[in-house]
């Protein structure tokens, strides 16, 4: 793709952007590990795709709290939850 086409493909993209606030309450240790899975993602604004996954231990262990500072999490939808052979970022909380 040529500067060109990638300029032009920007300037189409007209769908305004929108910042949301989370809380989120963890032990320390886990918030770094969120915190990089976060600094991951801000790394592909250059352009790169790629895919990340968290893992949450089960057990109990992993304590981890979000919430929405206006309004509420939207309901998990099983439809979409699904795996990619295309990880490239993990994440652990346990």
């Amino acid at each position: 793709m040529t500067a060109a086409q990638i300029v032009s493909r920007l300037l189409e993209d007209k769908t305004p952007y929108e910042e949301r606030a989370y809380t989120i309450s963890a032990r320390p240790e886990h918030l770094d590990k969120i915190e990089q899975l976060f600094s991951w993602i801000n790394s592909t604004r250059s352009g790169h795709s790629g895919g990340a996954s968290i893992y949450v231990d089960g057990d109990g262990a992993a304590r981890v709290e979000i919430t929405k500072q206006k309004g509420e999490l939207p309901k998990v939808d099983d439809d979409q939850i699904r795996t990619s052979q295309k990880i490239e970022f993990n994440v652990g909380l346990d």
